[in-house]
């Protein structure tokens, strides 16, 4: 054996144990996402100074749920996979590194045929998506300060404020959502601090447009009328973002900083590509080998 078989044999073991990692990584997030999305998001906000605020809206709906599951299963499966990789490695034995390369090819033509197949559906499930937090924004959203004491706020109404705040948007399709009869806010939300109330409330005060958000990141809720540029937003509309939706916006955040959302995968495919490559490599040496041994 020389060193094009120990080298590439090193290479494969070092890229299985790195999947190994990877697998187990994913099932903590995703039995974490599973356990509590809220923390997760938070958590993921956190350390990104409010750039990934946009995933305030996957949070509680289906779809982060089936991510979840879907990232336990590949992980799972890249920790079974891969630990069978190594010992085949280990050991150079020809068929365990025959199974290693089917299970890794099988696991890539699945995950090849689960984004197809996502894409394929996109506008179904989409359009689903949007129906269901559009229709949980209207009926618990009730709105924050201007409205109600800081004692007084819920969590869903604060997470929604934050979003449209940092997003420069107005509801979740546009300020229409607040000229739903039925929705929360235009039930019980449609006050303001200096006591107008009823139809004179167009718009919640996080529709409005700031000099200045960190009053809003401090947590210094009393002093939004400080950073208004129009003291009467919320009964004008004026100097508002009332015609953004926060669905869009959210999207168009999303395309400008998706890179390292696609990088990831893609970096993930490759290694699993190339541990393939190196495996039937490997697979052809060893049978050289015992072919030469026996005959």
């Amino acid at each position: 054996m020389g060193l094009t078989f120990t080298i590439p044999k090193f290479i494969l073991f070092c890229l299985n144990f790195l999947l190994v990692i990877i697998g187990l990584a994913l099932i903590a997030v995703g039995s974490w996402v599973t356990a509590n999305d809220q923390s997760f998001v938070d958590t993921v906000q956190y350390f990104s100074s409010y750039n990934a605020i946009e995933l305030q809206l996957y949070q509680g709906t289906s779809l982060i749920r089936y991510f979840s599951y879907a990232v336990i299963i590949i992980g799972s499966l890249l920790v079974v996979i891969n630990f069978v990789g190594c010992w085949g490695v280990v050991i150079e034995n020809r068929g365990l590194l025959m199974a290693f390369a089917g299970l890794m090819i099988t696991l890539v033509l699945l995950e090849c045929g689960a984004t197809a197949a996502m894409g394929g559906t996109q506008s179904l499930w989409k359009e689903d998506y949007e129906k269901s937090i559009t229709s949980r924004f209207v009926s618990k959203y009730r709105g924050t300060f201007g409205a109600f004491a800081i004692s007084e706020f819920e969590e869903y109404s604060l997470k929604m404020d934050q979003l449209m705040i940092e997003l420069e948007c107005c509801g979740l399709q546009g300020s229409q959502d607040f000229s739903n009869t039925k929705s929360r806010w235009y039930q019980e939300g449609r006050k303001y601090s200096d006591g107008t109330t009823g139809d004179a409330i167009k718009i919640p005060p996080a529709c409005c447009k700031y000099t200045s958000k960190d009053f809003w990141r401090k947590a210094d809720y009393e002093k939004f009328q400080d950073n208004l540029k129009d003291k009467d937003c919320v009964k004008t509309t004026n100097e508002s973002n009332m015609n953004v939706g926060c669905l869009a916006a959210a999207k168009t955040k999303t395309q400008k900083t998706a890179l390292p959302f696609i990088a990831i995968p893609i970096i993930l495919f490759l290694l699993q590509i190339a541990t393939i490559g190196i495996s039937i490599f490997l697979i052809c040496r060893i049978q050289k080998w015992d072919n030469e041994l026996y005959y």
